[in-house]
């Protein structure tokens, strides 16, 4: 499925956000329509959080005294390189404390603008450095499409938009009624964001139901999306066994996409970028898929940036080779799921439904240089 990597060299300063009550109450009916009816828990086997230390913890004095290194990743867009540098850039090795968490809606930690804004602020050096690490937003969907349909580690793949089969787990039934909902016309959580861009997400919907999925008692989320990976032939060129379920179930994970990532992994690079563009290096996580000699450049490029001593880089990069996917492919990796011809074919449906359904909006989001993904 297109994300965030962040890292910020810099003292702890301490945050407090207010958040802004709106004295309008037509302003704050909508609002607690569309965020009250669902709100989507934090659940850190999907979103990958690490535990913090907390403020007036024995360690803090000590951590304000090296500095700290954040890295900030949206939902499979950096999640495996995150945990990577995270281990190979923390102390001894460097004069940091390295972090590592997710964008994904989180209101704890430094991986949300109201934490990284004093930081990038107060600034004294060029040492401290904010690195983006996105990616191509079609890219990140049908990376997301494989993976949910093939993976077994997210028990939320397991549901079925009708009724969470296993409501025990607070992430199905978040991930199961927020599309469900959406296929049935209400607002929730995501939908004003796409409705001020001139999108309608619910736009996908009959999309979605054209492939099937309102037949029978419910079909597992996973299972649909994998009834859409089935072809005939994978050379000269793609021959899918049934289109209407491929674009089925690439609209449905679009959906996901959408509403679960998109929206908050966007408003804080945007953020980020336009009010302090001097504390933002931006990377694209396919650089770093894209072989040894590429990997090699980019993990440099981010140790010039932190400034780590000259004699302890061949030692990290060493280290970090092991987490080139290229050459060692993670337990997340979908390379192997289809050949290229699919992955490519599906990119191609993703663009046609986001230009058809969507008016290209996706498309055009990533030519404006300020937005994500624009270096991808």
């Amino acid at each position: 499925m297109c994300v965030i990597l962040v890292l910020i060299i810099t003292a702890r300063t301490r945050v407090e956000a207010h958040a802004a009550v709106s004295t309008a109450k037509a302003v704050a009916a909508k609002k607690q329509k569309a965020q009250g009816n669902l709100q989507e828990p934090q659940c850190s086997h999907l979103h990958g959080d690490l535990p913090q230390i907390p403020p007036g913890h024995p360690d803090t004095g000590a951590r304000e005294a090296a500095g700290e290194l954040h890295i900030c990743s949206s939902h499979k867009a950096g999640y495996f390189i995150g945990h990577a540098l995270q281990q190979a850039l923390q102390m001894p090795k460097t004069p940091f404390n390295v972090t590592f968490g997710q964008t994904n809606g989180a209101t704890h930690g430094v991986c949300n603008i109201a934490s990284l804004a004093p930081l990038c602020a107060s600034r004294h050096s060029n040492r401290s450095a904010v690195i983006l690490l996105e990616r191509e937003p079609f890219d990140m969907i049908i990376s997301g499409l494989l993976y949910h349909a093939t993976t077994n580690s997210e028990p939320w793949t397991k549901c079925t938009l009708k009724k969470c089969t296993l409501p025990q787990d607070r992430c199905c039934v978040a991930n199961c009624d927020i599309l469900a909902r959406v296929m049935n016309n209400e607002t929730v959580r995501g939908t004003e964001w796409w409705e001020d861009k001139g999108c309608s997400p619910q736009s996908l919907s009959a999309v979605v139901l054209s492939g099937g999925w309102d037949a029978g008692p419910g079909i597992e989320f996973a299972t649909f999306l994998n009834r859409g990976l089935a072809a005939n032939s994978w050379t000269p060129q793609v021959q899918w066994k049934n289109l209407r379920k491929v674009k089925s179930s690439v609209a449905l994970q679009m959906l996901l996409w959408m509403m679960s990532l998109y929206p908050d992994a966007a408003e804080f690079h945007k953020e980020l970028l336009t009010k302090f563009p001097g504390c933002s290096i931006r990377k694209c996580l396919s650089n770093f898929m894209a072989g040894p000699a590429a990997f090699h450049s980019n993990v440099s490029d981010i140790l010039a940036a932190t400034e780590v001593a000259d004699g302890e880089r061949p030692k990290i990069q060493e280290e970090l080779s092991k987490a080139d996917t290229s050459e060692h492919p993670s337990k997340h990796a979908t390379d192997g799921v289809v050949p290229h011809e699919g992955r490519e074919a599906l990119k191609a449906i993703a663009r046609q439904l986001d230009e058809m359904y969507l008016g290209g909006w996706i498309a055009r989001s990533y030519q404006d240089p300020e937005l994500y993904g624009a270096q991808c």
